[in-house]
């Protein structure tokens, strides 16, 4: 029972770490790694379904994705997070929707 507990202490508080950061703008930038504005990626690859899973650089369970600029394409989520664990979408400053 002990082990049972510590592996799932071990899971939650690894868990929210893997949690990223995604940029996306309306065209990419930089390097296309979504890592910042500066490398942002593009509203076509946030809309294209083999970036949204479980690989590292998937939009993901506990991930935020942050719009940057002015973004003129419509955004479409094709995943849910869970209730203790979102997928979030807000505007980085300044950013805007045409």
């Amino acid at each position: 029972m002990k082990l049972i507990a510590f592996i799932f202490v071990a899971v939650s508080v690894v868990l929210p770490i893997m949690a990223d950061n995604i940029y996306i703008a309306q065209s990419s930038a930089g390097s296309d790694s979504g890592v910042d504005a500066a490398n942002a990626h593009s509203v076509a690859w946030l809309n294209s379904a083999s970036n949204w899973g479980v690989d590292p650089s998937d939009v993901k369970v506990g991930d935020t994705v942050i719009l940057n600029g002015t973004i003129t394409n419509t955004i479409e989520v094709m995943a849910s997070g869970t209730e203790s664990s979102r997928i979030t979408i807000r505007f980085n400053t300044n950013a805007v929707m045409k």
